[in-house]
């Protein structure tokens, strides 16, 4: 059994953990502008071996209160809305710099660079837009400070950050990762089947979601600008500041900007992938930690 029928029902989160735990490379995910990943199982080389859809979390996940994850949160209060907790605070980056530029006060940013130099990790898989392909985010490994805060801030756009399984199955090292809701999910899924991936990736860090993006939402709000999507040479949907704003710059030095949320409209948010509509996850029960805008009033000391 493979992940060719969940996709073709519809089901695919595109997570990219089906591609990242496959032993022989046998499923593939294609970029494309309308949709974002297109799966397809090579039926060739797969071997049927289950275990990209044992580590999927299309089909669905227990979230019922004595669920197999839970085990791991025992004696932690429990709420319906938030799952299973065991402290909640807010606050923010106390590097200035970090906390400008990134979202939700920078907090994801600081805490991975954090696990960095404390030793914690060894490497943070994270997510940046893609340099070759502005409206695409990409999944990467990050081995120092620098290349953390080059991912910094939200992406409102698929990505299949968990692709990167394979290597981490391949590099040792210790690996923290920072991603929605159905990346953590994938992941403890994954984990449950692999010893190698539970000692590896040591840190999930999870941010809040209520709803991601196909890429074609973001070439919509580009042409409202004024803008063609070919001609975007970057893009960004938050900061500096908060709560920030979507810049566009395009190969010609032209810069639109629009406000956040206001361009997060009814147009926007149509366009996402079909599953994430019945995702009960929106907090990432499942991270270590889990991270979100407070949205505090504006008086509110920052």
């Amino acid at each position: 059994m493979n992940v060719q029928q969940v996709y073709d029902d519809g089901l695919c989160m595109q997570c990219g953990t089906c591609a990242g735990v496959c032993p022989t490379g046998s499923v593939a995910l294609t970029w494309d502008l309308r949709v974002g990943y297109r799966l397809r199982v090579d039926e060739r080389t797969c071997t049927d071996c289950g275990r990209c859809h044992d580590a999927c979390p299309g089909p669905g996940l227990d979230f019922s209160p004595g669920a197999w994850w839970r085990e791991r949160n025992e004696g932690a209060p429990y709420e319906d809305f938030l799952g299973p907790w065991r402290r909640l605070s807010f606050g923010w980056a106390s590097d200035p710099e970090v906390r400008r530029t990134g979202a939700s006060g920078g907090v994801a940013t600081a805490l991975m660079q954090a696990a960095l130099s404390t030793g914690v990790a060894d490497a943070v898989v994270a997510v940046r837009m893609s340099a070759a392909n502005p409206l695409e985010a990409e999944g990467v490994i990050c081995r120092s400070a620098g290349e953390v805060a080059a991912c910094r801030g939200s992406k409102y756009n698929v990505v299949a950050i968990n692709t990167v399984f394979r290597r981490i199955l391949d590099e040792p090292g210790r690996y923290a990762l920072v991603g929605l809701p159905c990346h953590i999910q994938g992941l403890r899924l994954a984990q449950r089947h692999s010893r190698r991936l539970r000692e590896r990736a040591t840190l999930a860090l999870g941010v809040f979601c209520g709803l991601t993006n196909e890429p074609r939402a973001t070439a919509v709000l580009a042409r409202q600008a004024g803008l063609d999507p070919a001609d975007v040479r970057s893009v960004s949907y938050r900061g500096p500041g908060w709560p920030g704003a979507m810049r566009f710059l395009t190969e010609g030095g032209v810069v639109r900007w629009k406000s956040y949320p206001a361009y997060i409209d009814d147009s926007f948010m149509a366009l996402s992938p079909p599953r994430c509509r019945v995702c009960p996850d929106a907090l990432a029960e499942l991270a270590d930690v889990s991270i979100g805008d407070a949205w505090l009033d504006h008086r509110h000391p920052r």
